[in-house]
Formats: C-alpha cells, sequence, structure tokens
C-alpha cells in the first residue's frame, strides 16, 4: 500500500512543476499545469485520509503535510503575481502569515507539543484553492483571446478570489493566534525570523542572511518598500521589548530581527545586484560587530529600542557607505 508520506513528497515534487508551466506562453503548457495542480491538490485530501486510516500519521508527515501545501499554493499566488494578475504587495501578507505559522507548527512538532488543525486553517486552504482556480481561468481566457465581457468578469472573479483569499488568510492566522500560548510563540518565532537566532553560532550573521532572502524574495517598488520597512521596525521595536521582558536578559543572542530590519536598511532604495548584495552584507555586518560612530550607544536604550536602534543606524551607516562605492563603481539606483 502507498504510504501517506510518497504522496506528500509526491505533492512537492508536483508544486514545483506548476509555476513553470503556468509561466509558459504557450497553451498546451497551461492547460498542463491545470492537471499538475488539480493532482496536487486531490493527493493533499487523499494523504490524510490514508494516514489517518492505516494509522500512519508520523512525525515527519507532520512536518512535510504543511510544507507541501505552502509550496504549492504560494507557488501558484506567486507566479500569478508575478504575471502581473494582482499586485504582488496584495500577497506578501498571505506569504508571511503562511511561512510563519507553519514554522512555528514544525517548531511545536519538534518540540513534541500538539498543535490541532482548525476549521479556519481548512476554510483558508479551500479559499486559497478557489482564489487559484479563478485566477487560472482568466489567465487562459486572456490566453484564448476570449471576448469581453466575459474577460471583464473573470478579472473580477481573479480579484475576488486573491482579496477574499487574503482576508480568510489573515483571519485564520489571528484564530490561530489568539488561543493560549500561541501569542508567545508568535513574539518568540518573530524576534528569532523564524527561529534563525537558534541556529549555532553566529546568530546575528544569520539574522542577517534571513533578512538578504526576504529582500530578494519580494520585488516591490520603493514607496512599498519604504512604508513595509517602517512597519517591520515598529513591530521589531515592540517584539523584542516583550520578549526581553518576557525573558529578563538585555539582549538574548537569539534575538535577530533587529539584524533582519538593519540589513533591509542597508538595501533601502539601492539597486538588486550581486555587487550591492554581497557589500550590502559585508558592511552591515562590519558595523554591527565593530558598532562604532554612537552605535553601542544606543544599546543602553530601554527594552526594544535598545535592541533595535543600534542596527538600525549600522544599517543606515552602511547604506551610506554602499551607495558611495555604487556611485564610485558607476552603478545607479
Amino acid at each position: 500500500m502507498i504510504h501517506p508520506n510518497f504522496l506528500t513528497v509526491f505533492r512537492i515534487l508536483l508544486a514545483f512543476f506548476f509555476p513553470p508551466l503556468i509561466a509558459s506562453p504557450h497553451f498546451s503548457m497551461r492547460f498542463l499545469a491545470f492537471w499538475v495542480f488539480l493532482v496536487a491538490a486531490l493527493s493533499d485530501l487523499w494523504d490524510g485520509v490514508l494516514a489517518r486510516k492505516t494509522n500512519r500519521v508520523t512525525d515527519t508527515g507532520k512536518i512535510l503535510d504543511p510544507i507541501a501545501d505552502k509550496i504549492l499554493n504560494l507557488g501558484a499566488i506567486g507566479i500569478y503575481a508575478r504575471l502581473g494578475l494582482y499586485p504582488v504587495w496584495l500577497v506578501i501578507p498571505i506569504f508571511i502569515r503562511e511561512i510563519f505559522v507553519t514554522l512555528i507548527r514544525i517548531r511545536c512538532v519538534a518540540r513534541r507539543e500538539v498543535l490541532a488543525a482548525e476549521l479556519s486553517g481548512k476554510i483558508k486552504t479551500t479559499t486559497q484553492y478557489v482564489s487559484i482556480g479563478f485566477s487560472y481561468f482568466y489567465l487562459m481566457g486572456q490566453a484564448s483571446k476570449l471576448p469581453m465581457p466575459w474577460l471583464g468578469i473573470l478579472y473580477g472573479l481573479n480579484l475576488i478570489g486573491i482579496i477574499a483569499a487574503l482576508w480568510m488568510t489573515l483571519y485564520s492566522g489571528y484564530l490561530f493566534f489568539r488561543e493560549k500560548g500561541r501569542f508567545e510563540k508568535g513574539i518568540e518565532a518573530l524576534v528569532t525570523c523564524c527561529y534563525a537566532g537558534f541556529l549555532p553560532k553566529m546568530p546575528g550573521t544569520w539574522g542577517s542572511l534571513t533578512g538578504v532572502l526576504f529582500f530578494l524574495a519580494f520585488a516591490v517598488d520603493g514607496k512599498t518598500y519604504t512604508i513595509g520597512l517602517f512597519l517591520l521596525i515598529i513591530l521589531a521595536i515592540w517584539a523584542s521589548g516583550k520578549y526581553r521582558s518576557a525573558g529578563g536578559s538585555k539582549d538574548p543572542d537569539e534575538v535577530v530581527v533587529d539584524e533582519f530590519v538593519g540589513i533591509l536598511i542597508t538595501y533601502w532604495l539601492l539597486p538588486r545586484s550581486w555587487i550591492a548584495l554581497i557589500a550590502g552584507f559585508v558592511f552591515f555586518r562590519l558595523f554591527d560587530i565593530v558598532k562604532p560612530f554612537f552605535i553601542r550607544k544606543l544599546e543602553a536604550l530601554p527594552g526594544g529600542w535598545g535592541i533595535v536602534l543600534d542596527d538600525l543606524l549600522a544599517g543606515v551607516y552602511a547604506n551610506i557607505l554602499l551607495r558611495a562605492v555604487l556611485w564610485i563603481a558607476h552603478i545607479r539606483p
């Protein structure tokens, strides 16, 4: 008999096939993408039923199953945004919530803590599936040059679908963290940048690398980047203060959200080139470690301010130095 984990791994493989197929300009490839996604989505139902009926619910399955779901759904939503079916900023909260909560669940499985599946989570996943379907039919309508007003109707359903998916994703996240003890788990995941701060040695470097990955993953315009960065800084200061108060340590080593926002300051309104990425990372880590020009004095500030502001200033210095280097190299933003 087929093991449920085999179906989960199979779904992960199918999930990686869907984005390139749907991005292809050829109608036949996009038609094939529909069946790839359908088979993958059905395998999500099948492996759960099979695991329960055959009593093969394993810790490995508990970890792999949500990862497979997120790769499939986020891959589809991401490629649709990349193709211009809806704005990128509309899907960023979905990505953040899904990855964030999934990592918390995986962490709980590793700690042998049980987090039961919730109805809101199932409704959220179903809403995402429906949204992906609406977007697919609109994309195929474009490819087949479907006349108006039918194409307009499909476009409207496409937007309604992603907005509904966004709302349900955020609402289910709110319900998730409302349960007892989960708010504290969320704070821990946030300040450690999804547990990167617990990786062995150099936690600040791991936090900075997490920021680099975030920077590469979400290509947005300067205005959206600035607003998002401002909100992240406020969130980092608040969460760091909460975590610091609960733990009692002045600046816990595992708290790396300060390096996360600091590296994002480094790349603020600068080009996405390998030179900028590498040089910016080196400059930021240098300023963060050496702490010259009043950076160290900011650590004495109370609460989350003392944890975050020194890294923000290091990011400002790194940004200025990086701009000078890029200007000398004739690389313009």
